[in-house]
């Protein structure tokens, strides 16, 4: 009587998985190849081409003779419901079966380069994604702003997680944490940064903190401000016949800083051309630096604020006035400085 009970039970768990799997197939085109149920065997599914991802479920069923069966499949909201309620909630009612289900929903995290300022230099790819979005948290840098000018907003939401300099600031952590969240709710994240998000933009961190959560995440480039800022003052960071060389470095920490992570002193001895970002607030103590480390007082220097937007200022001036000018005509941030004999082409005779 118990084998012929235990019999029942298992053909139960047979029969709902061979439903489950069933589903699967309609609802992701596919078609699995659950056969007999032997031990082990893997019933994959794909994705259709024209759905764009959006779940990704999978389901484990486990029974004495019939082994450990898997299945996996994208799903959009309302096919994952269905699939909950009618497959795994009949399938946890088969009485003394061994049976463990588990379900997961993931969602994608992509970190976007927006670019320097001006929204129409945001890439292509990267506008595809914010197109695609159900969520985007986003920096007051790069086209944050104008978001509204150039995509439909309809049902996207949009969470302010700025590093305001000195101010107002989102915590590093918090904003990894929203990420992981939003994205283990199945939706589609942005993450949009000011200018690339592997240039002093925490991108790589937030990659990890995706990683160690489980989720998939992707970096869309952007264009640097590093490099096209000084370029919509017509400075160049090269130059044929004058430098073949830059540096980028941030200026966010004062050079006697324990946590400066800049040699200040061999930067000036190395020539080229140097690009600061972040570095308002300590222009003057960079500068001293870099002179007392043999870098010349009449070197050419630029700085922009608020490059490549409608509230561009430039300035020119040498390495030792550029303190002095900044804090004549309120230079604040954004801003990026130039070090370097290119400085002084766009207005050389």
């Amino acid at each position: 009587m118990a084998g012929d009970v235990a019999e029942q039970q298992r053909a139960a768990v047979a029969k709902q998985w061979h439903k489950l799997t069933e589903l699967m197939a309609r609802i992701c085109q596919c078609v699995p190849a659950l056969g007999a149920g032997k031990p082990g065997e893997a019933v994959a599914a794909t994705q259709p081409s024209d759905i764009e991802p959006k779940f990704y479920c999978e389901r484990l069923v486990e029974g004495n003779h019939l082994g450990v069966l898997k299945t996996s499949a994208w799903f959009s909201v309302g096919e994952l419901g269905q699939v909950l309620g009618e497959c795994v909630v009949e399938l946890g009612s088969c009485h003394g079966a061994t049976l463990d289900c588990v379900a997961m929903t993931k969602g994608h995290i992509t970190l976007v380069g927006g670019g320097p300022g001006a929204w129409d230099l945001l890439t292509i790819r990267g506008l595809r994604a914010l197109e695609a979005a159900d969520v985007i948290l986003a920096d007051h840098l790069g086209p944050a702003a104008e978001l509204e000018d150039f995509l439909d907003l309809t049902g996207k939401e949009v969470v302010d997680v700025a590093k305001l300099p000195y101010v107002r600031q989102v915590a590093q952590e918090r904003i990894n944490e929203m990420l992981v969240s939003y994205a283990r709710e199945g939706k589609q994240v942005v993450r949009l940064k000011g200018g690339d998000p592997y240039v002093f933009g925490r991108g790589f961190e937030e990659l990890q903190a995706c990683a160690a959560a489980g989720l998939e995440c992707s970096v869309i480039p952007g264009v640097t401000s590093a490099v096209s800022v000084p370029a919509a003052a017509n400075v160049p960071v090269t130059q044929r016949g004058v430098t073949h060389a830059f540096t980028v470095v941030s200026g966010h920490l004062p050079p006697e800083h324990p946590k400066s992570l800049v040699d200040w002193s061999a930067l000036a001895q190395v020539g080229g051309t140097i690009v600061v970002v972040m570095g308002v607030r300590n222009v003057r103590a960079i500068v001293e630096k870099l002179l007392e480390a043999s870098l010349s007082p009449d070197t050419p220097a630029a700085v922009i604020q608020e490059g490549e937007t409608d509230a561009q200022r430039v300035f020119f001036a040498t390495a030792a006035t550029l303190p002095d000018v900044m804090e004549n005509n309120d230079v604040t941030s954004p801003v990026v400085y130039v070090f370097g004999e290119v400085a002084g082409l766009a207005h050389a005779g």
